[in-house]
Order: structure tokens, then sequence, then C-alpha cells
């Protein structure tokens, strides 16, 4: 009688580590996804992002170290096209 208590007991142990486990992997993606804002901000095309600033901006069609913002005109779009940029 007393073994299988003890074995139930382990088992009943065993399940909670893993259950535990699952839940903070779970709970750390969570977490991970609401405080990443650059890839948000370049997933879901919602404009790029400024690594100056640290924002996701509108205003540019692209942004790099080089050239920093830069802007959305008629002429910077054909660059961006031709692959200048």
């Amino acid at each position: 009688m007393k073994s299988i208590k003890k074995s139930l007991r382990y088992i009943f142990l065993f399940f909670l580590i893993i259950g535990t486990i699952v839940l903070i992997v779970v709970a750390s993606s969570m977490l991970f996804f609401v405080f990443d804002k650059q890839g948000y901000c370049l997933s879901e095309g919602k404009g790029v992002w400024d690594d100056d600033q640290k924002i996701c901006r509108q205003d540019c069609l692209t942004w790099n170290k080089k050239d920093g913002c830069v802007p959305i005109t008629k002429e910077n779009i054909k660059k961006k096209e031709q692959g200048i940029f």
C-alpha cells in the first residue's frame, strides 16, 4: 500500500513539474510577443523600425544606419524599386 502511494506521489510530482515547465514556456513566449515592438512593426507591415529613436515610423519609405529615414517621395520610391535603397 505504501509503495502505491509513493508511486502515485512521484507520478503526480512528475506531471506537476512538466505542467509548470509548459506554463513557463507559454508565458515567456507570450511576454516576448507583447514587448517585441520591432518585430510587430516589421511583421504587420505597419511601417519601418527606426533604430535610433526605437519607434515604428510610418513616414519613412525605409530606414538604415547610413541614410537614416528615407522620406516617401516619388523619386525615392523609384530608387527603392531599382534596388538603390
